[in-house]
C-alpha cells in the first residue's frame, strides 16, 4: 500500500519523523509489492481497541492483513465514530462479529475525568462536548462499552438494519509479564 501524502501538515511532531514513515514507505512498495486483498475482511471480524501504540494486534492476535477490520481510538470506547466505522463494516463489507478489547496500563486509567475535565476547561474556556473516557477497572470498562455500543445498535437497527445477536464473552488471560494482551474482552458473534 502507497501512502498519500497530499496536504500533510505536522504542528506537533518533528516532520523528520513522517520524513522517516514515508521514506520507509517508499522503499517498502517496491520491495514488497501491493497486495491485492478483498475489501471484506476475511474473517468477517471487527475489532475495536484501543489506540496505544504498545498493542501489537497483529502478533497478540493472530491476525494477518485482510482479516479483520481494527478500529482503534483512545480506550477502545464505543464512540459516535467507532459506532459509525463499525455500521458501515457491518452493512457494507460483511462483518458479522465484533471484539471489544481494552487493556491494562491504559492511559485512561491515569486521570479522573472530572479533574481533567476541569482543568481543560480552566485552560481552554470550555469542556470537550464529549465524554474522555477515564475509568479505572478494564473489565467494567468492557462492559461499559459493550453496553453503550448495544444501546447504539438497537436504534439504529431500527432505521438502518435488522440483525439479531448472541453475545459471547471472551477473558483474556492477564499476562503482566509478557504484556502481550492483558485486557477484558467480549465478542458478538452476529447470526
Amino acid at each position: 500500500m502507497s501512502v498519500a501524502t497530499s496536504g500533510i501538515v505536522s504542528m506537533m511532531y518533528p516532520m523528520t519523523a513522517i520524513d522517516d514513515l514515508l521514506a520507509h514507505n517508499n522503499s517498502y512498495v517496491p520491495k514488497h509489492g501491493h497486495n491485492e486483498l478483498p475489501t471484506e475482511p476475511q474473517l468477517h471480524l471487527a475489532v475495536l481497541t484501543c489506540m496505544d501504540s504498545r498493542l501489537d494486534l497483529f502478533g497478540a492476535l493472530g491476525l494477518k492483513l485482510g482479516q479483520a477490520h481494527l478500529i482503534r481510538n483512545a480506550g477502545g470506547l464505543a464512540t459516535d465514530d467507532a459506532i459509525r466505522s463499525l455500521l458501515l463494516s457491518q452493512r457494507l463489507l460483511q462483518t458479522r462479529a465484533i471484539m471489544v478489547i481494552h487493556h491494562t496500563r491504559c492511559g485512561l486509567e491515569t486521570f479522573e475525568e472530572e479533574t481533567l475535565q476541569a482543568e481543560l476547561e480552566k485552560e481552554y474556556g470550555q469542556r470537550p462536548p464529549f465524554k474522555l473516557g477515564a475509568y479505572k477497572n478494564v473489565d467494567e470498562d468492557v462492559k461499559q462499552t459493550v453496553a453503550t455500543y448495544e444501546v447504539a445498535r438497537s436504534s439504529l437497527e431500527q432505521k438502518f438494519v435488522a440483525l439479531s445477536s448472541t453475545l459471547t464473552t471472551e477473558t483474556c488471560e492477564k499476562s503482566q509479564s509478557r504484556n502481550r494482551l492483558p485486557c477484558g474482552s467480549q465478542g458478538y458473534d452476529w447470526s
